[in-house]
């Protein structure tokens, strides 16, 4: 669903997809995150696909909120970053990038199981992060297999009925 809303499904006749439609204000993320540049600073995987990232200090704060504070004090190193963090990783480097500067023109952004690595702790607390630091003009729609992301006060749930082909709201659990 979140890649037909994106405008990359169903997949184009020649080529691969992409998220979303170029000037769309929709960015699509899946499991994998942004694919990162194989060699680059740390820095520049926090900015991409933008060449212009945000200030050090919103970078360091980003990835300590993340869970990588190991490599705060790692922006301007050059590794093959890809190959070189976990899938975890990889994933808490998405959110980081995500929460120290909103990308530009996206109005929606798709997460699509973007914290399949994660467990559902770890997976709730980036949402709430990310959320929170999300511009109030933008919408964010979430797929995970962690209930736990759903279990946050506010949030809508819906599910997809397969015999009529409709989409439903969950209501809100009080618990």
């Amino acid at each position: 669903l979140l890649r037909m809303l994106a405008g990359a499904w169903p997949p184009p006749s020649k080529g691969c997809i992409g998220p979303g439609l170029p000037g769309s204000g929709v960015l699509l993320l899946g499991s994998g995150g942004f694919s990162l540049p194989p060699y680059a600073t740390l820095r520049n995987c926090l900015a991409y696909p933008e060449t212009i990232g945000a200030f050090d200090e919103d970078l360091q704060e980003a990835l300590v909120l993340c869970g990588l504070a190991q490599l705060a004090s790692r922006l301007d190193e050059e590794a093959e970053w890809p190959s070189q963090l976990a899938p975890s990783d990889r994933q808490r480097l998405v959110f980081a990038r995500l929460v120290a500067r909103w990308p530009a023109g996206v109005r929606w952004l798709f997460l699509d199981d973007a914290d399949s690595a994660l467990d559902g702790s770890a997976a709730r607390s980036l949402h709430e992060r990310l959320a929170s630091k999300a511009p109030d003009s933008c919408g964010i729609a979430v797929t995970s297999r962690h209930p736990e992301v759903f279990q946050q006060h506010g949030w809508r749930r819906f599910f997809i009925v397969a015999a009529t082909r409709t989409l439903e709201e969950q209501p809100e659990r009080t618990e």
